[in-house]
């Protein structure tokens, strides 16, 4: 099995992440087909400017060794960070 994840810096409709859709499924995509998520909040003067959806996990394609369980952002980001975690469970067996 094979899993990728962390900051990205970039937007799913990206051309860099258009090219990860073939061989690598977005997990949190997959658990979220029809949601707005984000895991970057560019804050200014206390208010937010920007969110973004830049954090991923990404499992391999076909993968027969492992299901998605769960997928999700922390609901918070750590003090002095701009992030939101993006935590995955996954099972083993009967892959996606």
């Amino acid at each position: 099995p094979a899993i990728i994840g962390g900051d990205f810096n970039a937007a799913a409709h990206a051309p860099g992440m258009a090219a990860l859709a073939g061989p690598w499924r977005d997990v949190w995509r997959a658990t979220h087909p029809t949601v707005e998520g984000f895991s970057h909040e560019l804050t200014l003067f206390g208010r937010v400017a920007r969110r973004r959806r830049i954090d991923y996990l990404f499992l391999r394609a076909g993968d027969p060794e492992l299901r998605i369980a769960y997928c999700d952002y922390h609901t918070t980001a750590p003090p002095f960070a701009d992030h939101r975690a993006v935590v995955g469970r996954f099972e083993a067996g009967a892959g996606e």
